[in-house]
């Protein structure tokens, strides 16, 4: 099995599986984006609202065509409407609706855009603070009330960039998940032995009896006849009087080790061209590539910080507000840290 080391990041596979569900294949139409941007810098938005923003109602003809693409969007689950402050104001004016940016809407905004106007993103950050995406990846490093307090484009250029790039790689990283070959039963599987090299000194021998005498802990093992049986479907390994069998199922998809009597292994059998190759598993698959994800992202988050820093005195504004925040403190600590094991592997060693 691989060593993998403790999760210190405070998420895993269900909220990776629950961030990737936001995306949303659809394209949206030019005027569609616009309007959900619009939605998106507001709290919640009536149909009468929207008209009066000019740049809409030139292209919008009429309120019926705004209800048609607010219904689209709906079906598209990227907006909601605003129950609560539906219900309040239909007391003064009937059958007015409020009109909100969703879950999805937020993750599609930022999925699709690597460009946004630094007001949406902070918006963003204000009306839909509590989003998944924000709490696992970004509020961890630098939080809410530090993000809402800095007016400074290229810090939340930087930070959307990022974003963006986790969305990517978080549909990537489930994607392998849900198209991993070598894994059986959510492990991940790798190859130990073709069935059909086990004969005599072959190399494929060897590796079986090194894993048998790990495996099992028997010293017989080393001095032991490994052979095939007389119909190809079994394996021996026996020694005087000690012995484990191997032996094939009938749909070839699995091989039991038996000792004395009793079942003690199964090995994974696969059939690719005309051969069994016998597989073992090596790591729970979701944990062992949401892993490299987490290890992947870390290393992208010491980018973000010292790009933050990097470019600015330290008499800004948004760098006294940063300069207060302990998440950030401790994401620029830790980054410190990791560039100086780097530096020192690169340093002479002193000769003795």
């Amino acid at each position: 099995m691989i060593y993998l080391p403790p999760n210190i990041y405070g998420y895993g596979y269900v909220e990776l599986k629950t961030l990737s569900e936001f995306k949303s294949s659809k394209q949206l139409r030019q005027i569609l984006h616009r309007l959900l941007q619009y939605i998106a810098e507001q709290d919640s938005l009536s149909v009468s609202e929207i008209c009066k923003k000019s740049s809409f109602s030139k292209t919008l003809k009429d309120r019926g065509n705004i209800r048609k693409y607010l219904r689209t969007l709906l079906d598209l689950k990227l907006i909601n409407i605003d129950q609560e402050k539906t219900n309040i104001m239909s007391e003064n004016i009937s059958e007015t609706k409020y009109y909100k940016l969703s879950a999805y809407g937020t993750y599609y905004l930022i999925e699709k855009n690597d460009k946004l106007p630094y007001g949406l993103l902070k918006n963003l950050l204000k009306y839909q603070g509590d989003h998944l995406l924000f709490k696992v990846l970004l509020y961890p490093y630098i939080t809410q009330d530090s993000l809402l307090k800095i007016n400074d484009s290229v810090i939340f250029s930087k930070i959307l960039i990022y974003l963006h790039e986790c969305c990517d790689r978080i549909q990537e990283t489930i994607h392998i998940i849900n198209h991993t070959y070598n894994q059986r039963n959510g492990y991940l599987t790798n190859q130990l032995f073709v069935w059909q090299n086990v004969h005599d000194l072959s190399n494929d021998t060897k590796v079986l009896r090194d894993f048998l005498k790990q495996k099992f802990k028997r010293d017989w093992i080393d001095k032991a006849e490994i052979k095939k049986t007389d119909d190809e479907n079994g394996i021996t390994v026996s020694h005087g009087l000690e012995s484990l069998l191997i032996s094939l199922n009938k749909e070839r998809t699995s091989a039991i080790v038996s000792y004395r009597g009793k079942k003690y292994y199964e090995f994974i059998v696969r059939a690719a061209f005309g051969q069994y190759t016998v597989e073992v598993p090596i790591a729970a698959l979701e944990e062992f590539y949401v892993r490299i994800f987490q290890m992947s992202i870390q290393a992208r988050i010491q980018e973000l910080i010292f790009s933050l820093i990097s470019s600015y005195g330290v008499a800004s504004a948004a760098i006294r507000i940063l300069s207060q925040d302990p998440r950030f403190k401790q994401a620029l600590k830790d980054t410190k840290n990791q560039f100086d094991k780097r530096y020192n592997l690169l340093k002479p060693r002193k000769r003795i």
